[in-house]
C-alpha cells in the first residue's frame, strides 16, 4: 500500500472528557454509562483524494463486559457532522485493554474541512488516544476498510464481489479476516468460513437478529433440527448455560461445511455432536436431486434437477428419545430448534407420539406448507398446545404458506386447565424473542417448483 503520512491531530476537543497521561500518551477516558462526544475537530482542510483515518481505542482495566454492544462511533464529517464520509461502529469485543489502531478510508472529490470524531455510547469505560493519523494513499488501497485491514490491497476474490455484503454486516457487528484464502466470520466466540452467498442470511438470522438468542437461568440441552454449516449449532454451544448440541443435516455439502466450521472452534466442539441425518417420522433411505447452492431451501424430498445424493432419514421421537431421556435425568432444560423445509409436521408428530413434548421447555420453528396445501401452522399448534405450550407467532398475513414461531411450555399438561396454570419446574427460563423475523423472509423455490417467501 503506498501511503504517506500526512497529519497527526493531537489537539484535544471535547464534550464529556479530560486528557490523562498512559504510558507517555495521552488519552481521554470515560466512565461507563457516560455518553457524548468524546472527541471532536480540528475543523482542517483537506485536497481531493483517498485517505485513512486512524484512531486508537481501549477498554479501561478491569472492565468485564456482560454484554456486546456498540460502545462507540468512529466517523470523518464534514458541515458539524451533517455529511459523512466514513462511520465504524465499535462493540465492546472489539477492544482490550491494550490500545489497538481502528481505521476508516474515505475518499474527497473536492476540498473539505474536516472532523474526525469518537463519539462514546456509554456501555463501556473507554480509553481513546487524542492522536487521530490521516495517511493519504493511493487509489488501490483502502478499499477493503474497515471490513478488513489498510493493508488487504488483494483479498479472496468473492470479498470483492459481495464487498457491499461483508460491509453491512461488519457495521452491525460481525468480524472478518482471511486466513489462508479462506473468509472467516467471528462473532463473539464463534467463527465460521464464509464461501456462499446464501451464508449471509445465515449470518443475519442468527449472529444479528439472534433468532435463536435464548436465555436460561439452568444448564440446557439443545436440539438443532436443519443445522445446515452448524452456525446455530456453534452459537448455542457459546452459551455458558448450554452444555451439550445435538445437530442433525443430512445433506453431505453442508453438513462437511459444519465439520469444518467446528474445526475453527476447538473450544466449542466438544460440546456438540453431529450427525449426518435428516429427521421425520420414519426410519429410511431416499435418493435426491440437490442443488449446493440452496442449502438453506432443500427439503430431503430434494429438487426437480441436480446431482444425486443418497440420505439417511430417522424417525425423530426414536432418534431424539436417548439424548432427550439423558438431559431429563440430568436435570437439563431441552431447546429444540426446527428449520427443515417442510419435515416439521412429521417431526412434532413423531415427538408426540413418542411423548418427548412434556420435557421440552422451549421450541423455535420454521414451518413451511410445500408439501401439503391443506395444512397451517394451526396444524403444528394442535400438538403443542395440549402439551402445555405457550406460542408467539410470527407468521405474518401477506405469507401465509411460510412462518415462524416460538413456543415456551408454560404449564404442566397434566394439570387440568381448571385447576389453573403451573408453572413449569423450569423457572429459570427466560425465552428472548427476535422481532425482526417477517422483515428478513426469504425466497424460496419449494421442490414442485412453486415460490415460497419463508
Amino acid at each position: 500500500m503506498a501511503s504517506t503520512t500526512l497529519r497527526v491531530h493531537a489537539k484535544t476537543h471535547s464534550q464529556i472528557c479530560k486528557p490523562v497521561e498512559i504510558g507517555g500518551r495521552q488519552f481521554l477516558a470515560t466512565a461507563l454509562g457516560e455518553r457524548g462526544t468524546v472527541l471532536y475537530g480540528p475543523y482542517e482542510e483537506y485536497a481531493p483524494g483517498r485517505y485513512l483515518a486512524e484512531f486508537t481505542l481501549a477498554l479501561q482495566p478491569g472492565f468485564s463486559a456482560r454484554n456486546d454492544n456498540i460502545c462507540c462511533e468512529l466517523d470523518v464529517v464534514a458541515d458539524f457532522g451533517k455529511r459523512s464520509f466514513g462511520r465504524l461502529r465499535v462493540f465492546t469485543s472489539d477492544l482490550g485493554p491494550e490500545p489497538q489502531p481502528f481505521f476508516i478510508s474515505f475518499d474527497l472529490m473536492e476540498s473539505e474541512q474536516l472532523e474526525f470524531r469518537v463519539l462514546a455510547r456509554g456501555h463501556a469505560p473507554l480509553l481513546v488516544g487524542c492522536e487521530r493519523v490521516v495517511t493519504s494513499i493511493d487509489s488501490k488501497s483502502g478499499r477493503f476498510t474497515p471490513v478488513l485491514g489498510p493493508e488487504a490491497v488483494d483479498p479472496p476474490e468473492f470479498l470483492v464481489a459481495n464487498f457491499d455484503m461483508f460491509w453491512h454486516r461488519h457495521a452491525a457487528g460481525l468480524r472478518f479476516s482471511v486466513e489462508d484464502g479462506q473468509i472467516i466470520a467471528q462473532s463473539g466466540g464463534v467463527r465460521v468460513l464464509i464461501d456462499h452467498v446464501e451464508q449471509f442470511q445465515l449470518l443475519d438470522e442468527i449472529f444479528i437478529h439472534q433468532e435463536y438468542g435464548f436465555v436460561s437461568g439452568r444448564p440446557v440441552c439443545a436440539f438443532d433440527i436443519g443445522m445446515n454449516a452448524g452456525f446455530t449449532s456453534l452459537q448455542l454451544a457459546s452459551r455458558p448455560y448450554v452444555e451439550e448440541v445435538h445437530g442433525y443435516e443430512p445433506f453431505q455439502g453442508p453438513f462437511e461445511r459444519a465439520r469444518a466450521n467446528l474445526s475453527l472452534n476447538p473450544h466449542l466442539a466438544g460440546r456438540i455432536s453431529l450427525n449426518n441425518v435428516g429427521l421425520s417420522d420414519f426410519d429410511g433411505e431416499q435418493t435426491i436431486h440437490v442443488d449446493e447452492g440452496d442449502s438453506i431451501g432443500t427439503s430431503v424430498r430434494g429438487h426437480n434437477s441436480g446431482a444425486e445424493q443418497k440420505i439417511l432419514i430417522r424417525d425423530a421421537g426414536s432418534a431424539l428419545k436417548t439424548p432427550i431421556d439423558s438431559a431429563v435425568r440430568r436435570g437439563l432444560e431441552v431447546f429444540i430448534k426446527i428449520d427443515c423445509e417442510g419435515s416439521e409436521f412429521a417431526i412434532l408428530d413423531s415427538l408426540k407420539r413418542a411423548d418427548l413434548l412434556r420435557h421440552v421447555t422451549a421450541m423455535a420453528v420454521e414451518w413451511h406448507k410445500w408439501w401439503d396445501f391443506e395444512k397451517t401452522q394451526e396444524d403444528l399448534f394442535a400438538s403443542l398446545l395440549p402439551a402445555g405450550f405457550f406460542i408467539f407467532d410470527s407468521t405474518g398475513t401477506s405469507n401465509p404458506d411460510a412462518g415462524f414461531f416460538y413456543a415456551i411450555r408454560s404449564y404442566d399438561r397434566n394439570v387440568p386447565p381448571s385447576l389453573g396454570r403451573q408453572r413449569p419446574e423450569s423457572t429459570g427460563w427466560l425465552g428472548r424473542l427476535s422481532d425482526h423475523r417477517l422483515s428478513h423472509r426469504r425466497k424460496r423455490t419449494s421442490p414442485s417448483g412453486q415460490q415460497a417467501v419463508v
